[in-house]
């Protein structure tokens, strides 16, 4: 019945197919939004973006990067919102979006990891020893690198903690 919807000539019942894909088994889930992730209608790839991103799944990874992309502003902000949740993979996912070349892309995705706290708590796993201290400090580096600066160099000047003060200011 899905795949049926997800053709249909009609881009108002496949925009509806995006939001029914995510009550679906992952792989069926998968393949039906990453084809509608490049439907000719902003609001059909919009829709299939934004369930994209509510799977949660390492492997909706490459549409969300190629909606990163897209060429309409929404898209491409639901596809960065989508991104910035998926904290575990987020190295892969900026590798992946700087080999786009997508300067907005990459633009909306280093908003979005500010706007939603991530790089906040990434700042705070500071304070704790061992492999999670050096994702974060890794992270930071890169975002850093990337272009997050104020809200690191904000945080390294006003943090009440000491010892993250100390660990900002070795990770820039």
């Amino acid at each position: 019945v899905l795949d049926l919807l997800e053709s249909d000539p009609s881009a108002e019942v496949r925009a509806s197919a995006a939001r029914l894909f995510v009550t679906a088994p992952l792989d069926v889930a998968l393949s039906g939004l990453s084809a509608l992730a490049e439907d000719e209608e902003w609001f059909v790839r919009l829709r299939a973006i934004v369930a994209l991103g509510q799977l949660q799944h390492r492997s909706a990874i490459p549409a969300l990067v190629k909606g990163l992309c897209d060429q309409h502003r929404f898209v491409r902000l639901r596809a960065a919102r989508g991104l910035a949740t998926m904290e575990q993979h987020l190295m892969e996912v900026l590798d992946l979006v700087e080999q786009s070349g997508d300067r907005y892309g990459m633009q909306a995705l280093l908003s979005e990891l500010e706007i939603s706290g991530v790089v906040l708590r990434h700042v705070e796993r500071l304070a704790t020893p061992g492999p999670v201290r050096d994702e974060a400090e890794l992270l930071l580096q890169r975002v850093i690198g990337l272009g997050i600066r104020r809200l690191v160099v904000s945080s390294l000047l006003s943090h009440d903690n000491a010892q993250i003060r100390g660990r900002l200011a070795l990770v820039l």
